[in-house]
């Protein structure tokens, strides 16, 4: 037989222990709030810092830039090497880099900057038309071919991998199905006279299989064999109104 005391007791023992739960309860599910809170305040911060990064880089790309149209182009670089640091996300910063590193024949810096801005932007045709331009500046023309291609998936209408690529194809002797249909899209597209005469050219040759000294040495077409300036092909700026980085 129970003993009433010992049910008194195991009564109280549950009222306590009840009790007891009641309060740490509360307590429990404040910690879980605190500690989301934190985080909330984290992400919070680390977005703002990242903001604060951008905006730093993208001062720095545009002054960059009014000190290449000065021509100082040493100034230039260290102020595009800033901006990569301060913000390594930026293709603009990566991709100016690229430039100059290309200007001054600094062509695996120049390739390493170019990648970069082509694996932060990937829709971009820019960055991976500028590694073509950087090969074929150096006779490559296979390599150069190959990013040409790739830029133009990215985008089919970019002109300027269109007629390098078509260049590239015809001047080699290696015109195929593709070439045509690339030379016909940068007829239509192309708003270069230089450009569209030597197209047309381009266009003869690969109807009646003529030569053309003018394709052959690269005369008039930017980057090539005997060519490597392409300074208006490489160049892609942050538009000095815009507020912030595409």
């Amino acid at each position: 037989m129970n003993c009433p005391l010992s049910r008194t007791r195991r009564t109280l023992h549950a009222v306590a222990l009840g009790a007891m739960l009641a309060a740490a309860g509360p307590a429990l599910v404040g910690c879980k709030t605190n500690k989301s809170d934190q985080l909330s305040r984290d992400a919070s911060r680390m977005r703002q810092e990242e903001a604060e990064a951008a905006k730093q880089c993208l001062a720095l790309v545009r002054e960059g830039q009014r000190l290449e149209k000065l021509k100082k182009t040493d100034q230039a670089i260290k102020l595009y090497r800033e901006a990569v640091e301060v913000y390594p996300e930026s293709p603009f910063a990566w991709n100016n880099l690229g430039r100059l590193f290309m200007q001054r024949q600094e062509n695996m810096e120049a390739a390493t900057a170019f990648e970069q801005a082509a694996r932060l932007s990937t829709a971009d045709p820019v960055p991976v038309h500028n590694l073509g331009t950087l090969y074929e500046s150096m006779g490559w023309e296979n390599d150069a071919q190959r990013y040409y291609t790739e830029a133009l998936q990215r985008d089919p209408n970019y002109v300027p991998s269109l007629r390098r690529s078509v260049w590239l194809d015809v001047s080699y002797n290696k015109v195929t199905d593709l070439t045509e249909q690339r030379l016909k899209r940068a007829l239509m597209l192309n708003k270069d006279p230089k450009w569209q005469e030597l197209l047309l050219r381009a266009k003869v040759r690969m109807s009646d299989g003529s030569t053309d000294p003018a394709l052959k040495s690269g005369t008039g077409l930017g980057p090539g064999p005997g060519n490597s300036s392409g300074a208006g092909e490489l160049r892609r700026e942050v538009p000095m109104s815009s507020a912030s980085e595409r």
